[in-house]
């Protein structure tokens, strides 16, 4: 299950670091960040982007780096598109279950497959963390990694439930709506038709009142930096008492958490793989 987080606009995290944030929502109440998740998919991210063009807008999407080895032509789709590329590690990994050394590695292997594929164009600078995990200590390492952390402020509940399944396209854009304020991060996933087909009922309701949609990194450059300026931390609510942590069932203080040995999961590409990067094809951007 993933949760709504709270509705922190910019947060200092490091003091005496002022570039240190983490983004949740922006402060132009018009503007709206959709946001893509777990890709890239094929079919669906491709149905995604033609929606997107259909309404003349872009998106973030946040892929997948074992994802974007195996569908590379969809990456030059999307850039091709002007949509914004973030980074999503390379295995989907869930924070808390890694070692540091471990989603640095990640972070950095997907970064590099992605510069690859693009020949060097694109160098995401954007992270999100798998299913909202955020643990404290990790977020630091990625902010000095050179990352801008993006969590969201309405989530679409799009995916995959073992007893329900996928919600209609229909349930997903109410969802959206109802929680919608303005300067929002909507959190939606590019690998189901029901997403794809939720798109239209989320966009032209708000185009017709007056919203903008706009990528993550525009909607951060047009919000400013006033939170910044902020003395303590948002309120506490049911959903959220730590900013930084973001478990999947109960929201829990950092040090309630006790984690066995890291599940490293499947070992990252050895050298002879990594060394690939350097000669993966351009098909794209030879031209």
């Amino acid at each position: 299950m993933r949760l709504l987080v709270s509705s922190i606009i910019v947060l200092n995290l490091i003091i005496g670091a002022p570039e240190a944030k983490i983004v949740a929502r922006g402060s132009v109440p018009k503007l709206i960040a959709l946001t893509f998740d777990d890709g890239p998919s094929d079919p669906y991210t491709l149905k995604v982007i033609e929606e997107l063009k259909k309404e003349k807008i872009k998106a973030t999407f946040f892929l997948v780096g074992k994802k974007v080895v195996a569908k590379p032509h969809v990456l030059d789709v999307l850039v091709a598109s002007g949509q914004e590329i973030g980074n999503h590690t390379y295995y989907h990994s869930r924070l808390n279950w890694v070692t540091e050394r471990k989603m640095l590695d990640e972070l950095k292997l997907s970064s590099d497959i992605i510069s690859g594929y693009t020949n060097g164009r694109v160098k995401p600078t954007l992270f999100r963390p798998p299913h909202g995990f955020l643990p404290q200590s990790k977020s630091q390492a990625i902010q000095k990694a050179g990352y801008t952390i993006v969590m969201w402020s309405v989530n679409g509940d799009d995916f995959y439930h073992s007893k329900t399944g996928i919600r209609s396209p229909v349930s997903i854009a109410e969802r959206v709506l109802s929680r919608i304020n303005g300067g929002d991060i909507i959190l939606l996933h590019d690998i189901s038709q029901q997403t794809v087909d939720s798109l239209s009922y989320i966009i032209r309701p708000l185009k017709r009142k007056g919203y903008k949609f706009v990528t993550v990194s525009e909607l951060v450059r047009l919000s400013g930096r006033y939170a910044l300026a902020l003395k303590k931390r948002p309120p506490v609510t049911e959903e959220v008492n730590s900013v930084l942590v973001l478990p999947m069932q109960k929201i829990k203080p950092e040090s309630s958490y006790f984690e066995s040995q890291p599940n490293y999961g499947l070992p990252l590409p050895g050298p002879e793989d990594r060394s690939a990067i350097q000669t993966w094809p351009r098909r794209l951007f030879d031209r």
